[in-house]
Order: structure tokens, then sequence, then C-alpha cells
């Protein structure tokens, strides 16, 4: 009885979770896919060189795909809060290839919100100080306007 238990608990979890993939896929393909282009609102800074802004959801995804990134980023919860202009999503180059978020506070005033190397590791300082040099200079000029 107890492993006749077991085995249902466990084939009722696996069925929940499949549940769950497809509602989160649904729910993906209700909201995002409908969006013209699936185009994000205009970046704040348009970057540089070594630092790009990603402007599509399909762009986002495969930023967060095992083979790139493998991170979260391409998550409704990250596409949401985009195009509620709340975060915003770059790639980093150089020094090291990373992905970067950052966050607005208020009016032109953004930061660092997240760094991260592939499967989420840290960047050196060095990459840290290049990119928080980058946003320091994009907010200043933004100001200029």
């Amino acid at each position: 009885n107890e492993k006749i238990s077991a085995a249902n608990l466990h084939l009722q979890q696996e069925q929940n979770l499949e549940h769950n993939n497809l509602q989160c896929k649904y729910n993906y393909n209700y909201k995002y896919k409908s969006r013209k282009d699936n185009i994000f609102p205009n970046p704040p800074f348009p970057g540089n060189k070594f630092i790009k802004p990603i402007t599509t959801i399909e762009g986002l995804r495969y930023e967060a795909s095992k083979n790139v990134m493998n991170n979260c980023v391409s998550d409704n919860d990250y596409i949401e809060a985009i195009i509620n202009k709340e975060i915003y999503i770059y790639r980093v180059y150089r020094p090291e290839r990373c992905t970067l978020e950052i966050k607005h506070l208020f009016l032109n005033n953004w930061q660092i919100n997240q760094l991260k190397l592939k499967n989420n590791k840290s960047p050196q300082s060095e990459t840290k100080q290049y990119v928080k040099r980058w946003l320091n200079k994009a907010m200043l000029k933004s100001l200029d306007l």
C-alpha cells in the first residue's frame, strides 16, 4: 500500500509539473506572441560597441538559452518588467561575455541590478567597473539631450 501511495504521489507531482509547464507556455504565447514583431520598448540607453540592448523577446530567449548564457532572463516576469519599463537587459561582450540587467529607479536614474556570466556566475571586478562606467556615462549623456 505504501509503495502504491508513493507511486501515485510521484505520478501526481509529474502531472502537476507538466500542467504548470503547459500553462506557462500558454501564458507566454497568449501574452507575448501577439506583440508586434515581439519588439520591446526602446532601451533607456543605446549601448556601445561592447554592450548591446536586447530589443526583442526572441533575442531575450536566445540570450537565456542553454547554449548561450543559460540563465532565466526570458522568464515571463522579466518580459513583463521590460515591457513596463522597470528593467532592461543588455548583452555585454567585453571584458567578459555577460548578461546585464539594469533597473529603473526614478526619472532617468538606473542601476545595475544583475551582471552575470554564463550559468549565473559572477564576473571579474574589471567587468563590473567597465559596465558601471558605461551606465554612468550613458545616464549623464542622456541628460544632455
